[in-house]
């Protein structure tokens, strides 16, 4: 009996590891394509264009997606399939809890409305846009639903909002006197968790099967985060 030749294992993993670095430029350019930056409400505000009653209404809807959206990111840990990513992704929680040398990020970020002249129970009592619960539900479904697609939905959020942090901090604090501690620590902040996220997603889109998983998750989340600013361009008229 002939025996079969072994298939070469450097080339397997080279043609996996193109056809990830290839998906992830596909990705990116999705992405850059939905960025807040390219949101009016979000330039309105950078470029002091918004009225304080069009940010507080804005900060009230961010407030309401990110409530959701926040805890719902905590189920990833239970989802990790290894240690290493078990102990980046709770570093990564550790700081949205305010673990690591700054305050608990739901808190800081529900000062913004305040900071307008919302009271704490507009805040609390607030009734969000659909496009804002369509958005937060949607990214919180994928964090549910598997590892995979969970990574894939945190990057297309993170990744979204990397390139506003700072301008949106600047915005305030030079149009409205407003020192935003919520955007100010997340300009760094941001950027560290878009990084992690891109890394973990080379790391498991290793198949078309999941690569094809992770792309609807990303998109969906693109189009109802873009579509939740879209909706916030309402408080500009």
């Amino acid at each position: 009996m002939t025996s079969q030749p072994k298939p070469d294992a450097t080339v397997t993993t080279s043609n996996v590891d193109q056809d990830v670095k290839d998906w992830i430029g596909k990705v990116r350019g999705l992405i850059d394509e939905n960025r807040w930056t390219r949101c009016e409400i979000i330039r309105a505000i950078v470029e002091g264009r918004a009225s304080r009653d069009a940010i507080k209404r804005w900060a009230m809807e961010y407030h309401y997606y990110s409530s959701i959206a926040t805890p719902n990111a905590f189920v990833m840990l239970a989802n990790a399939p290894d240690r290493q990513t078990y102990a980046a992704w709770g570093r990564n929680m550790a700081g949205e809890l305010g673990y690591l040398d700054e305050p608990e990020h739901l808190t800081l970020l529900a000062e913004l409305p305040k900071q307008f002249g919302a009271t704490e129970e507009e805040t609390v009592s607030y009734a969000p846009l659909p496009s804002t619960i369509g958005a937060a539900f949607t990214v919180s479904y994928y964090f549910r639903r598997s590892f995979e697609e969970g990574i894939a939905a945190g990057v297309a959020s993170e990744n979204m909002a990397v390139d506003a942090m700072e301008v949106i901090y600047e915005g305030l604090k030079n149009h409205y006197e407003i020192d935003s501690q919520f955007f100010k620590v997340h300009i760094a902040a941001e950027q560290e968790h878009a990084e992690m996220g891109l890394a973990f997603l080379s790391k498991h889109a290793l198949t078309d099967a999941i690569r094809e998983r992770m792309q609807r998750a990303i998109l969906n989340t693109c189009v109802t985060k873009r579509q939740m600013w879209v909706g916030c361009e309402t408080f500009l008229t």
